[in-house]
């Protein structure tokens, strides 16, 4: 799927080039943002609501997440990315990349129902949680990304390894087989209410 390669392209280009700067670089902060806006434009608003105001919620609400995760820390993160065992994903036998390759899982799958209108008829406060799930994963991933850099990890072993034909699978069967996609829904679902309502 063409979100969760975008989503590895992203990552790979908010470079970080020391350990001073911050762990979310700006660039990287407004395409979540941006994606954050389009999810809620398309199923969110209970009546119009004026462009610039829901961008710059967006904003805010990403703004507020970077603050969460960092108070947070990284163990958190660890602990609670999804096991997703039945999709098969790619292990790398390090702790930030097995995680961040399941919360990046668990965004495709939001993707997937996203792009399928899968929430239009939802109660409104699961249609917010659904516009603001990809970008809780997105930021999850940014947060552990930093984390794995700064222990020596390279971009170059992480885009081989969530770019990886066995990942490829796994976003193939996302799309084409509904009830593996329905069951890492229900797992993913419970990690994005932890994320951005807790």
């Amino acid at each position: 799927m063409r979100t969760i390669m975008a989503g590895v392209a992203a990552l790979c280009c908010a470079s970080l080039a020391s350990a001073e700067e911050p762990w979310l670089p700006a660039p990287a902060a407004d395409a979540v943002a941006g994606t954050l806006y389009e999810h809620v434009k398309a199923v969110a608003p209970d009546g119009p609501v004026p462009e610039e105001r829901l961008r710059e919620t967006s904003r805010r609400t990403v703004d507020a997440l970077v603050a969460r995760l960092a108070a947070w820390g990284e163990k958190p993160l660890l602990e609670r990315a999804p096991a997703l065992r039945a999709l098969g994903l790619p292990q790398a036998k390090q702790p930030q990349l097995d995680a961040m390759v399941r919360y990046f899982a668990c965004a495709g799958v939001y993707e997937v129902l996203h792009a399928r209108n899968a929430f239009a008829q939802a109660e409104r406060d699961d249609r917010i949680l659904a516009a603001m799930a990809p970008s809780g994963f997105s930021l999850a991933s940014l947060y552990l990304r930093a984390h794995y850099l700064q222990g020596g990890g390279a971009d170059a072993t992480m885009e081989a390894f969530m770019t990886s034909p066995q990942m490829e699978r796994v976003v193939a069967a996302i799309q084409d087989d509904a009830k593996l996609l329905d069951a890492a829904f229900q797992e993913c679902r419970p990690v994005a209410t932890w994320l951005v309502h807790e």
